[in-house]
C-alpha cells in the first residue's frame, strides 16, 4: 500500500490525514516483515518527528488496525487458550489433546513471509510438551515429535511473563530466514559469527537420523566453507559448531583453522543412561 492509497482510507473512514500519521505509516512500509512494538515503532519514528509521542502511535496504530493497514498479534490471548484447555484435562485427555494439537498445526500451511498467530501458539504448546523438546519432521516435512513421557507439570507451559521476558530481550534482534550466502553484507572486520548447521552423522550407519527435509549433506557443508572463508578474508571472527565425525570430514575441510574438541552430553536419548558423553568439534579462526 501506497501513501495515497493510506490517505484515501483516512477520509473515507472520516480521518483526518496528519504528519504524523504518515510518518508512522512510512516507518512501517520501511520495515515490512520486522512486526515492530509500538515502542520500536515510536522510537524510530520519533527521529522525522521529535514532538510525536508513543500516545499518538498507539492511537495510529489502532486506527490502521480498524483500516486493516496493520494487524494485531493477540499471541498471547491464543496461548491462554491452549493452556487453560490443556489445564483441565486429566493425563488421558492431556495426551489425546497433544496429538491433537499436532495434527491441526500440521494442518495449516503457511505462504512465504505469512505470520500466522495460531500455528505460532500451537508450536509453542508443543514445544514444551514434546519428547525432550526436539523439534523433528518426517519426509512430508510435518512436526512428528512424540509426546514426552514425563508427567506433564503446568509449569513446563509457557507464560505470559516469559513471552514478554522474552520479546524484552530480543527486541533489537534482527531476524531473517534466508539462505547464509545472503547475508554476506553483513560481514565486516567487526563482525563475529557463529555458525550452527545441520550436524552431520556422527557415522555412516547413522545417516537416517535427521531432524528436517532440508538434506545439508557434504555439497551444502562444502558451501558454507566456502562461505566462512570469505568470512575469514574479511577480517571478521567465526566460531563454527559441528560433530567429530568417524571419517575426520571436518578435519579436512577446516584444516587451515584452529579445531577444538569439545566433550558434551546428549540430551535426546529415549532413555537417561543412554545419554552419554561425546565429542563435537568447535572451528574457529583466532
Amino acid at each position: 500500500m501506497e501513501v495515497k492509497d493510506m490517505k484515501k482510507l483516512l477520509v473515507e473512514n472520516n480521518y483526518k490525514i496528519t504528519k504524523q500519521r504518515e510518518i508512522v505509516f512510512n516507518v512501517l512500509n520501511e520495515n515490512k516483515g520486522n512486526h515492530l512494538s509500538p515502542e520500536e515503532l515510536h522510537e524510530i519514528a520519533s527521529k522525522y518527528d521529535k514532538d510525536l509521542g508513543i500516545a499518538t502511535v498507539y492511537r495510529t496504530l489502532v486506527i490502521f488496525d480498524k483500516m486493516n493497514i496493520v494487524h494485531k498479534l493477540d499471541f498471547d490471548d491464543k496461548i491462554k487458550k491452549i493452556d487453560s484447555k490443556y489445564l483441565s484435562c486429566d493425563n488421558v485427555k492431556k495426551k489425546e489433546m497433544y496429538y491433537s494439537v499436532r495434527k491441526k498445526y500440521n494442518l495449516i500451511q503457511l505462504k512465504k513471509d505469512e505470520i500466522n498467530v495460531e500455528k505460532a501458539s500451537l508450536l509453542l504448546f508443543l514445544m514444551r510438551l514434546c519428547f525432550n523438546g526436539v523439534f523433528r519432521v518426517n519426509k512430508k516435512n510435518e512436526f512428528n515429535t512424540s509426546m514426552g513421557s514425563y508427567l506433564i507439570n503446568p509449569l513446563r507451559l509457557i507464560t505470559e511473563d516469559e513471552i514478554f521476558s522474552i520479546s524484552e530481550k530480543i527486541k533489537y534482534v534482527n531476524f531473517k530466514s534466508v539462505d547464509f550466502e545472503e547475508l554476506e553484507y553483513l560481514i565486516t572486520k567487526n563482525s563475529f559469527f557463529y555458525l550452527d548447521p545441520p550436524y552431520m552423522p556422527e557415522k555412516k550407519s547413522m545417516e537416517h537420523i535427521r531432524y528436517t527435509t532440508d538434506n545439508f549433506k557434504e555439497n551444502e557443508q562444502e558451501r558454507l566453507a566456502k562461505f566462512i572463508d570469505k568470512i575469514n578474508e574479511k577480517g571478521a571472527k567465526f566460531i563454527l559448531s559441528n560433530s567429530d565425525t568417524e571419517d575426520e570430514y571436518f578435519y579436512n575441510l577446516y584444516r587451515k583453522y584452529n579445531i577444538d574438541k569439545v566433550k558434551i552430553k546428549r540430551l535426546i536419548a529415549a532413555k537417561s543412561k543412554d545419554r552419554k558423553e561425546i565429542t563435537e568439534l568447535m572451528i574457529k579462526n583466532y
